[in-house]
């Protein structure tokens, strides 16, 4: 969903606890104002080796972020803990807890930002990805979605047998997919009696349900677990086994350019063209 922002002056100190919005706010034009940055805030490339890192998304260093004397603390409630954002909270500091779980919240958040720093620039460039996502939406009306199976984690039960946790329709990723061309088999997918909206959001599933749905593609990121060939051939083999149907189209990619929003979209938009071409 779309959260307001918490404050109405430009901020002159400010650090993001989640890698995509460092990232988008560098591509808008504010990383002067940036001071600090997790550890996992890599892009834009060279641009965030001078801001200081406080630590990862879920083990931020509460020191470190008060040593900095933030105004502003750009965080997400999927990423980051709540219980970080009480102690910075009660130490006065402003935090806008991001939770975009659509295109469109993650558009609003970014025009929230351009805004916030009263940036004509930033404006343009967010108009150019509104204008993206219309061509986008105009098209996808006419061609027929193709099923997807797309895991985000992987673990094993008790038993040893494999399980993905995959996402549902109330997510940034399946809204992002669907615009490409994609239909999740998961999209109504919920474990029952489940009071963690974590869970409900990203349950967990197994071989059978998987194979029962047969998608017609596999979309394979490389974050936050990193799938790789080995996955691919076991899911092939799974396939084969199963004799349930046609082995699905295997494709390894990029996990940014699914999991993360922010201006990140622009590239999603251009590398995820024909992802669901199956022929």
């Amino acid at each position: 969903m779309h959260t307001p922002l918490p404050i109405d002056l430009q901020p002159e100190r400010v650090i993001s606890l989640v890698p995509s919005m460092t990232e988008s706010m560098f591509d808008l034009g504010f990383g002067k104002w940036m001071v600090g940055c997790t550890d996992y805030c890599i892009y834009p490339q060279g641009d965030v080796d001078r801001l200081k890192k406080i630590g990862g998304p879920k083990n931020i260093d509460i020191k470190s972020v008060l040593d900095l004397k933030p105004d502003f603390v750009i965080a997400n409630q999927e990423e980051n803990r709540i219980e970080d954002f009480q102690v910075l909270k009660d130490y006065g500091i402003m935090i806008w807890e991001t939770f975009p779980i659509s295109v469109r919240d993650s558009m609003d958040d970014l025009w929230e930002l351009a805004g916030l720093f009263h940036s004509e620039h930033a404006g343009r460039i967010i108009r150019s990805l509104e204008d993206s996502l219309d061509w986008l939406n105009a098209s996808s009306e006419e061609i027929e979605k193709v099923s997807y199976f797309c895991p985000v984690w992987k673990q094993f039960n008790v038993a040893g047998k494999v399980q993905w946790m995959v996402f549902n329709k109330n997510t940034y990723m399946d809204d992002l997919l669907g615009k490409l061309g994609g239909k999740n088999i998961f999209a109504n997918h919920q474990l029952e009696n489940v009071n963690d909206e974590k869970k409900i959001r990203y349950p967990m599933i197994g071989e059978a349900d998987l194979c029962a749905l047969q998608p017609d593609v596999i979309i394979l990121p490389d974050e936050p677990y990193s799938f790789d060939i080995s996955d691919e051939q076991d899911l092939t083999q799974l396939f084969v086994d199963s004799k349930v149907g046609n082995i699905p189209k295997m494709i390894r990619v990029d996990g940014s350019l699914i999991m993360w929003h922010g201006t990140r979209l622009a590239r999603s938009l251009n590398e995820l063209q024909g992802v669901f071409q199956i022929n």
